[in-house]
């Protein structure tokens, strides 16, 4: 809070360098108005994360030293609130998709579930997971709870690789780890398909005629 790019002295408008008092205008490439010239960083005002820096020198880099075209996906940014609990999220929210047009599926499920979160006697928090309406393609993950900024390592990939419920529900994650919520929210998914009430009539009609 409190921050503001450091432009002084650098006479940027005598270079023809769009810039506003937030920082220095750029595109996906990381260029200014003047395309030989880049800006990565807190200096563009965009996404003040370190790990947001190093993306974005990443790109100059491709582009300007290596000329191998190259594109920052600022929708793949993960975030995280180092307060207590912690929050993190990476792709779609709620707020985001409405206002997107994406319709969405909602999976939830609570640190009290994980033994770990028990242990640490850290009982707040859960995580959500939306998937495509009718499908279970993962587009967005939000954690609050206990070291969410580590937990959300697992859904950056399951994002990022486009990967479905599935795909975590068949992981195996170490335990205790605090991760397991991720196969515990998506299993939850799949349990609540494979013991639904038609399932569960023709599995009593078989075991019946079976004695």
């Amino acid at each position: 809070m409190g921050r503001k790019p450091n432009l002084e002295g650098l006479n940027l408008g005598a270079a023809g360098v769009d810039h506003t008092a937030k920082g220095i205008e750029t595109d996906l490439h990381m260029r200014t108005s003047r395309k030989h010239i880049y800006a990565a960083g807190d200096v563009n005002g965009k996404f003040l994360f370190t790990h947001m820096a190093g993306a974005e020198g990443a790109v100059v880099v491709r582009n300007a030293i290596m000329h191998v075209p190259g594109k920052i996906k600022y929708e793949m940014t993960p975030w995280v609130i180092f307060t207590d609990p912690e929050i993190a999220s990476i792709g779609y929210n709620e707020k985001r998709a409405t206002q997107n047009g994406i319709a969405y599926d909602l999976h939830m499920e609570a640190f009290e579930e994980v033994d770990r979160a028990l242990a640490e006697s850290e009982y707040q928090g859960k995580i959500k997971i939306l998937t495509e309406k009718g499908s279970d393609r993962i587009i967005g993950v939000q954690i609050v709870g206990l070291h969410a900024g580590e937990v959300i390592g697992s859904s950056v990939l399951a994002v990022n690789k486009k990967m479905k419920l599935s795909d975590l529900a068949t992981q195996i994650f170490a335990y205790p780890t605090l991760s397991e919520i991720h196969k515990k929210s998506a299993g939850k998914y799949y349990a609540q398909k494979i013991f639904s009430p038609k399932v569960r009539r023709i599995l009593k009609f078989l075991f019946g005629y079976q004695g």
